[in-house]
């Protein structure tokens, strides 16, 4: 399976303030060119494919968004980061992250205690949390590590 998209995302992706007109046309007839052609080779090609891991990049389990009950309120920044943790691009107002102090910018880095490893690795323990519990996250925040307490919001809030 192959995904495309373009990033980084504006700040009103996503929200009800995302309007067509902020669409990155050019960018995005650029990547469907690329997807047609990626598609056009694949088509032409006899021997099968080999998948080949990239060394130190751990994706972790698939978690699907309908077992996930919270909503935390952050646009990531980077869904195939390397590093640690999850950058945080944009914070919804009035989300969960917004009143537990979370600012764009900050790198999450650990949920009640458990390192986050990747964006899926965050989403699982975010998974194992109900609407109304507080949890402790650790971000880095220029260069400091900072803890902040969290209420979690239901996942149709807002």
């Amino acid at each position: 399976m192959l995904f495309f998209t373009i990033t980084p995302f504006h700040s009103e992706y996503h929200t009800p303030e995302d309007e067509s007109w902020k669409l990155n046309v050019r960018g995005g007839s650029l990547i469907a060119e690329l997807a047609s052609d990626v598609a056009f080779t694949a088509a032409q090609r006899y021997d099968d494919f080999t998948f080949q891991e990239i060394e130190g990049y751990d994706r972790g389990p698939s978690i699907s968004m309908g077992s996930v009950r919270v909503r935390f309120g952050i646009m990531p920044g980077n869904y195939n980061d390397t590093e640690p943790g999850v950058v945080v691009q944009r914070v919804s107002p009035g989300g969960s992250a917004d009143t537990g102090g979370v600012l764009a910018g900050d790198r999450l880095v650990a949920w009640n205690g458990q390192e986050i490893g990747s964006i899926s690795n965050w989403m699982e323990l975010m998974a194992e949390n109900s609407p109304g519990e507080t949890v402790i996250v650790a971000v880095l925040r220029n260069g400091a590590r900072v803890e902040l307490q969290v209420t979690l919001q239901a996942a149709n809030a807002r």
